[in-house]
């Protein structure tokens, strides 16, 4: 069970940057420094610590952000570090950036380059490197200059703005939308900037002298500015696990039990943009009922699949055209040509293989296949690659599992067999049961539109058998 973490690092990497009071256009010397530390807690205790830094350069302005992060993940703590430096011109137009996030003996690093209406980035995994182009639909935002050019914005005489937000972390392009209003606090105006991307909204305030006061974020998340104060120490108190778990009511089923149909009430949340229905769910008004097939449930067929070549295509994380990848799915199956069987053989031996740790900060399946270790994420990402290189249609699923009369954040698969099937390679089930409840598809966007869930849901269980 690991979302969380990727989510958590891309809230850091998200975080609203610094900004001074000027106006992009007023003229300050060069090398002006302008920088504040910043604390970042979920649940009320401290996780993270952030420095923002902006300074005015003969042609425009450099920002540099910096933070740290201690996860507890269970029983173990992963410490993931961020750099991510972004220049401008004058006007606040993005030129260039480069976003470095490490933790756990892995590296992500992402460079990217505006070209006229197109954003080129390059990406090194720890496993994988690759090329990827964005066509832009509007002005481009990236977090560090994001509170100076929403100062600008404000001062221009603009309430709400648009535009496209590109996320290092998860290599997405977002639409987002932000609205300005001034507010009083604490004997002082500030200016007040609600987000809106896709799913998740982010609240900024915003000192007169343009630096940010606070920003309330995705999963209880807040970012404050330290002034005068020394920093929590970062103890990693919090357990992310049981944080952001779900303690469901109703009628909850005794522990282990492998659930065949589960109906659940889903509350605090609106449904709209979620994947909750197919694959053996089905949603009415806001109850979800979930239903297991029973194994060997589906239709085999020779491979590799003549149907939804969409999910046999490699992607940025699930990297199922690499050379290592497609040897080891060969490997695995030896002459099988069966879909059912290769889909068992595949499963069993990411299960068997993989040692069962969380890691981070985010998996792509070459690195898996290389490390051999992680938790769901990893498991999920690898299997996928391996079967969509065998021919079978596959795709990562992302919700939460019941366990102990809790809801947990998990990923799993689903497989192609004449019906979309379930299937967990974390936990053996093929197929996987009815306490799985989807709700997105893939560890890219799908963590990002997962953030608008996580801490408003509740459930209630209605029945089970």
């Amino acid at each position: 069970m690991r979302p969380v973490p990727l989510a958590l690092a891309a809230l850091l990497a998200l975080a609203i940057g610094a900004a001074d009071s000027p106006p992009a256009t007023t003229k300050a010397p060069p090398s002006a420094l302008v920088s504040g530390r910043y604390e970042i807690r979920l649940a009320g205790s401290p996780i993270g610590r952030m420095t923002l830094s902006r300074r005015r350069t003969a042609s425009g302005y450099l920002f540099r952000d910096r933070g740290l992060m201690a996860l507890k993940l269970g029983d173990k703590v992963s410490r993931i570090t961020l750099e991510f430096v972004c220049r401008t011109d004058a006007r606040l137009r993005v030129l260039s950036f480069e976003h470095n996030l490490q933790g756990d003996g892995q590296r992500h690093l992402v460079r990217g380059l505006v070209r006229g209406r197109k954003l080129v980035v390059h990406y090194r995994f720890s496993g994988a490197e690759g090329r990827r182009e964005f066509r832009l639909e509007g002005p481009l935002l990236i977090s560090p200059m994001a509170t100076l050019y929403f100062q600008q914005q404000a001062r221009a005489g603009k309430t709400k703005i648009t535009g496209s937000v590109f996320e290092p972390p998860t290599l997405t392009l977002s639409p987002y939308t932000a609205s300005f209003r001034r507010i009083k606090k604490g004997g002082q105006t500030l200016l007040a900037a609600d987000v809106t991307r896709r799913l998740t909204r982010i609240y900024v305030e915003i000192r007169p002298d343009g630096q940010l006061h606070l920003q309330d974020g995705p999963m209880g998340q807040k970012v404050t500015r330290l002034i005068g104060k020394v920093a929590s120490p970062l103890r990693a108190a919090v357990d992310l696990y049981r944080v952001l778990s779900i303690k469901v009511t109703g009628r909850i089923p005794p522990p282990g039990i492998q659930l065949r149909r589960l109906r659940v009430r889903l509350m605090g949340i609106k449904v709209r943009g979620l994947a909750l229905t197919g694959g053996g769910q089905e949603l009415t008004g806001n109850v979800l009922t979930v239903t297991a097939p029973a194994y060997g449930t589906g239709t085999t067929y020779p491979l590799p699949s003549p149907a939804h070549r969409k999910w046999l295509r490699p992607s940025t994380f699930i990297q199922s055209d690499h050379p290592a990848v497609k040897q080891r799915a060969k490997a695995i199956l030896g002459p099988t040509k069966d879909a059912v069987r290769a889909v068992t053989r595949l499963y069993k031996w990411v299960f068997q293989t993989l040692d069962k740790r969380p890691i981070g900060p985010a998996p792509d399946a070459v690195s898996v296949l290389k490390h051999r270790r992680g938790d769901c994420n990893e498991h999920s990402v690898l299997f996928v690659a391996l079967a969509r290189a065998a021919g079978v249609p596959a795709r990562v699923a992302v919700g939460l599992v019941l366990r102990g009369g809790r809801f947990l954040y998990h990923a799993w698969a689903e497989v192609w067999l004449g019906r979309w099937v379930p299937l967990d390679p974390t936990w053996d089930q093929f197929p996987a049961d009815a306490g799985h409840l989807r709700l997105v598809y893939g560890l890219g966007r799908g963590v990002l539109d997962l953030e608008s869930v996580v801490g408003r849901l509740k459930i209630e269980i209605l029945d089970w058998k």
